[in-house]
């Protein structure tokens, strides 16, 4: 699939309906290219063709996802409803990824026949959240967050007020301004707290993170130790060239993976420690009261 990216003039700035096209035509693309898939593949795919359907779909996706942050920019305002395309192109990545990295729960999932129309599903969604953004760049049913439109009722109520000037109505204007503050104030509160759910939700995705790179390492591990088993049987026995020159690039590999482990290592450490705050700070939730989060007192 050609990437927006070798359009003439991409550098510079594309009008927003034009990128939505552009987009449309990645996600049609996209769909027509699963579809393929599904149909050329059965349940039973190896796990080396597994990885490259994944990759496949990894590098068109990257260029949808490109283009769909790039239309996100040119929002103005904040919908009362949110836009959800981000997190369903997130669901998208997650199943590429699962199978490009065999994810076990996602190959499981193939081999169900569960993947494909989940995938499709998916595009369905987000294409409907394009649809959206578009209607906003367009200036069709165009709406404002909570606070925004509270703001607004807010200003043309205080010149309201303004307008009147009879001493008698002071107390009004007063009791009016204060009452809006206090409004505002409060959703603004109910906005930033911290949620119990929120908080959760993180901790599940962490807990998946680690439990992936976990068995990744594991794999890794099992591979390293049969390519070092190899290498050690061979340096006693190599003799001729293409021998020695298939030790060296055993050796290369042996590097590669250790180097691998050693990053998964990294990343686990810094999502555990991720993982360990978060549930400190659920703790923290738990034993608080909604007043209490809502006006951040610490118990």
């Amino acid at each position: 699939m050609a990437s927006a990216k070798d359009i003439k003039g991409y550098d510079e700035m594309m009008p927003g309906c034009d990128r939505v096209r552009v987009i449309f035509s990645l996600l049609q693309a996209f769909k027509e290219k699963i579809k393929e898939v599904a149909s050329t593949r059965s349940a039973s795919t190896g796990e080396i063709e597994l990885v490259h359907i994944g990759n496949g779909l990894k590098k068109e996706l990257s260029v949808i996802k490109a283009e769909t942050a790039l239309l996100l920019n040119e929002i103005i305002g904040r919908p009362i409803k949110p836009i959800d395309v981000e997190k369903h192109i997130g669901r998208i990545e997650y199943l590429v990824a699962g199978l490009e990295e065999l994810e076990p729960s996602v190959v499981k999932r193939w081999q169900a026949g569960q993947v494909v129309p989940e995938l499709i599903k998916k595009l369905d969604e987000t294409a409907l959240e394009i649809r959206r953004i578009e209607e906003r760049i367009r200036g069709v049913s165009v709406s404002y967050g909570p606070l925004e439109f509270l703001g607004r009722i807010g200003r043309r109520f205080k010149a309201v007020l303004k307008s009147v000037f009879s001493p008698a109505l002071l107390v009004t204007k007063i009791v009016g301004f204060v009452a809006i503050l206090t409004v505002i104030g409060f959703i603004y509160l109910w906005f930033t707290m911290d949620k119990e759910e929120d908080v959760s939700l993180r901790i599940t995705v962490l807990s998946a993170q680690i439990s992936a790179r976990e068995e990744l390492m594991r794999r890794l591990g099992e591979e390293a130790t049969r390519l070092e088993k190899t290498i050690y049987d061979m340096e006693e026995k190599a003799a001729e060239r293409s021998e020695k020159l298939t030790l060296v690039e055993y050796r290369l590999k042996f590097q590669e993976i250790r180097e691998a482990r050693e990053k998964l290592a990294v990343e686990i450490s810094m999502l555990d420690r991720d993982l360990k705050e978060k549930e400190a700070r659920l703790s923290h939730i738990r034993d608080m009261n909604f007043f209490m989060r809502l006006f951040r007192i610490r118990p």
